[in-house]
């Protein structure tokens, strides 16, 4: 079979470079017997020579990702170290402060909104997965469980 696609975002051609082998999806905590049941998807990867953008040739639907998304990034305390040495440096590199409002898409249980909300920024969070969207909520953490889109700007 002849491939073929184009970029996703300039529709050019594009060329397959290098394939992950079929993988299933992540963080997925499967009973003994369900393993041989579990689903794998093609990871090929292709490169566009005009925007450089690297893309999954197949694409898995959003939903199957992201409807019981299993990973919290507040697990990490690293990674929480570091979300509120952002903050701070974006409240104090924009001058951040009650009057504005920091939107993060894809912000998971809201571990990075959670220090804006200590400084007293206004913080509003979406993410499509709605058990951890939950957590956020309630933890304090406005957020909004749906996948960020044009109608979903618009309606913002």
């Amino acid at each position: 079979m002849k491939y073929k696609m184009n970029c996703r975002v300039c529709n050019s051609k594009t060329k397959k470079f290098f394939s992950l082998g079929h993988l299933p999806l992540a963080n997925a905590f499967l009973r003994k017997e369900e393993i041989p049941l579990e689903k794998k998807y093609d990871l090929t990867l292709s490169f566009c020579q005009e925007c450089y953008l690297v893309q999954l040739i197949n694409i898995v639907e959003p939903e199957k990702l992201f409807s019981n998304y299993l990973y919290f990034s507040s697990i990490s305390k690293t990674f929480l170290e570091h979300c509120e040495k952002t903050a701070n440096y974006l409240r104090e590199r924009l001058n951040l402060g009650s009057q504005n409002l920091v939107l993060e898409i894809a912000s998971n249980d809201g571990a990075q909104l959670q220090y804006f909300k200590k400084l007293g920024v206004k913080i509003l969070g979406i993410d499509p997965a709605q058990n951890i969207a939950r957590i956020a909520n309630d933890r304090g953490i406005k957020t909004i469980p749906e996948f960020f889109n044009y109608a979903l700007a618009k309606k913002l």
